[in-house]
């Protein structure tokens, strides 16, 4: 599918040839995903995009510094980055410039899958090389903008960025409560009984250790400003958590749950105070940035990989308040979901073996217009849901998320490098400290919701 849309835009053997690597490339990475994980199609093309995303993001934060270095030597003939001496726009401002990129790709397939048809999957599912020189051609033509443009698209990556916050701490929520009930269902299977028992009682004892641990991190310095009274408020939170947990007012809580998001919310807390700028006690040194980033970015790849793994209309069902006819109307459109993913991978056994019975573009021509009409109506079956749309959705938020992650909430200057980016500032420890508090109602909505919505299921 790359190399024919290639082929359609480009019209050169350069482009071609690109494009069927690229397409092998795909191919490849797609069978490895079958094999080793049993993916789906869709599934494949999801983790395509993420795996993308992860890339780019890797090269601009661990690439584009040293490559600033190498190249200061050229400031000797005049070469500098668009408008400034030296190559400082590799740093701070590149985070921000890719980030527009992922995200103006993302939006144009977005675009492309509201057409629901044949459009759709061409855009959607090829075009994987031009996508990729779609996105650094677009950073390079970042670089040449004035820099108020990428400084007012900071505040646009903020607001985003509180979005993306609210629906990654749902995210997380359900994703507890999924992880709770799995285990607990492969635990009442007598033959697994005693390993799963084993690993709810480790895994809940492991995170309430690290939880415990990072509150002693937090009490061990100073109380300057604001910090004693955050710190008070998370240990009164976490232990009205663990008693309307304990008592059971909700049969769906679990310790393992409970655990789980404790942690987080500990997480979010600890991050909290040590970015707060004013602090003689706290600092964000290496260590601190190196966790904060790899636990930050390991949370934002947990979400994006569960939303292609777990069909996002089924993930809207369950964290949404339901009657008995939403939930009836949901059960349909579920099982209208599984029939179209059926017919395509119907769709695809077919092609495959008639790509293997040595069918040529002569007898696929020759084939009579109702024909290709329905052919043409089959390769879209997987576009006539919203689920590919809610996907790049969330992508585009994420895209425009991402330089709030690396830049601890805008806290740095633009000609920093990527490596200095991570600095305290006000708008991160309160964000952050807020995206705790929040966090925390949200566990503790979950369960006493069942109990006062009595007529709503959850």
């Amino acid at each position: 599918m790359a190399s024919i849309a290639a082929s359609c835009l480009c019209q050169n053997c350069g482009s071609s040839a690109l494009c069927c690597a690229g397409k092998m490339c795909c191919d490849s990475l797609c069978s490895c995903c079958v094999t080793s994980f049993g993916a789906t199609f869709r599934q494949q093309i999801k983790l395509g995009y993420i795996i993308q995303m992860a890339v780019f993001v890797l090269v601009a934060v661990l690439v584009f510094p040293w490559i600033a270095k190498l190249l200061d030597f050229l400031t000797i003939f005049g070469i500098t980055c668009p408008g400034e001496a030296g190559f400082s726009c590799l740093g701070v401002q590149s985070i921000f410039c890719l980030s527009l990129g992922l995200a103006s790709v993302h939006v144009f397939v977005f675009l492309a899958c509201l057409c629901k048809n044949d459009v759709s999957k061409g855009v959607n599912e090829g075009c994987w090389v031009i996508k990729v020189f779609a996105v650094i051609g677009i950073y390079i033509a970042l670089l040449f903008a004035k820099e108020g443009f990428v400084e007012k698209y900071r505040y646009v990556s903020f607001v985003a960025g509180i979005l993306f916050f609210i629906v990654l701490m749902i995210m997380l929520l359900d994703l507890g409560y999924s992880w709770s009930e799995r285990w607990v269902e492969l635990y009442e299977v007598p033959e697994q009984k005693g390993c799963y028992g084993f690993l709810l009682i480790f895994c809940s004892i492991a995170m309430f250790g690290l939880t415990i641990m990072l509150i002693c991190f937090n009490f061990m310095k100073g109380n300057e400003g604001p910090l004693l009274l955050v710190k008070i408020v998370h240990i009164i939170v976490i232990a009205l958590m663990l008693v309307l947990t304990v008592i059971g007012i909700n049969p769906k809580g679990s310790l393992l749950t409970y655990a789980f998001f404790s942690l987080y919310v500990t997480f979010l807390c600890w991050s909290a105070i040590t970015s707060y700028p004013f602090s003689t006690t706290y600092t964000i040194d290496f260590p601190n940035k190196l966790v904060e980033l790899i636990i930050g970015g390991l949370l934002v790849l947990i979400y994006l990989v569960y939303m292609a793994v777990y069909s996002i209309d089924q993930y809207i069902s369950n964290v949404q308040v339901k009657s008995k006819e939403d939930e009836e109307n949901l059960k349909k459109q579920k099982e209208e979901e599984e029939k179209e993913e059926e017919k395509e991978a119907e769709e695809e056994e077919e092609e495959d073996k008639k790509k293997k019975a040595g069918q040529n573009p002569e007898e696929r021509n020759a084939l009579v217009p109702e024909q290709k009409d329905a052919d043409l109506k089959s390769k879209a079956v997987g576009y006539q849901s919203n689920n590919y749309l809610y996907f790049h959705l969330i992508m585009i938020i994420t895209s425009i998320y991402l330089p709030m992650l690396i830049t601890n909430w805008g806290g740095s200057d633009f000609h920093e490098s990527s490596f200095n980016a991570y600095k305290p500032s006000k708008a991160a420890f309160w964000v952050k400290t807020a995206g705790s508090w929040i966090s925390s109602l949200f566990y503790i909505w979950s369960l006493i919701a069942p109990r006062i919505l009595t007529s709503r299921q959850f």
